[in-house]
């Protein structure tokens, strides 16, 4: 599968920069299309979906996301695998890809979105108070759950997977 450079969702936002700065280029003067082209860079570089190369095996679960590993503990989850389980969270900062990919192959079992506030999302409360969604996947091997959580700059959850 081809993947594109740059998400879909990304096109509004660069395309109405790319105008701005060709706008102010040409009415002004380049010297003052400097500010809105670092921006524009800045949008293509927040919306880049790198392709990945990616060897399953049954064995490994990776990582959906890149970022920093804030902490990992062990957690009682009740919404979909009604069990213990080890929780791995994840912070994305402004610097690191936003495209999240499934840790496993397996069939999405459970989908929850939950609208909420846009709080900094490497602090703990915003686990329960953001916006967020939840994707349950089950393999052969394993059941777990990837739930995303929106934060201020990155306001807003896509998703491209449904049930099934």
């Amino acid at each position: 599968m081809k993947v594109f450079p740059v998400v879909k969702e990304g096109f509004p936002f660069i395309g109405i920069m790319l105008c701005i700065t060709a706008l102010i280029g040409m009415a002004a003067n380049w010297f003052w299309a400097i500010l809105p082209a670092i921006v524009l860079g800045f949008l293509i570089f927040f919306f880049r979906n790198p392709p990945r190369k990616v060897v399953f095996d049954n064995n490994h679960i990776l990582s959906p996301a890149d970022g920093k590993v804030m902490c990992i503990t062990e957690v009682q989850e009740d919404e979909y695998l009604g069990e213990p389980g080890i929780r791995v969270s994840i912070f994305l900062s402004p610097f690191d890809v936003h495209v999240n990919r499934s840790p496993i192959a397996g069939t999405i079992k459970f989908q929850q979105y939950v609208c909420g506030r846009f709080r900094p999302a490497y602090k703990a409360i915003a686990a329960w108070e953001n916006e967020r969604h939840a994707i349950g996947i089950e393999s052969v091997h394993c059941k777990i759950l990837v739930t995303q959580i929106a934060g201020i700059l990155a306001g807003r959850i896509v998703y491209w997977v449904t049930l099934g």
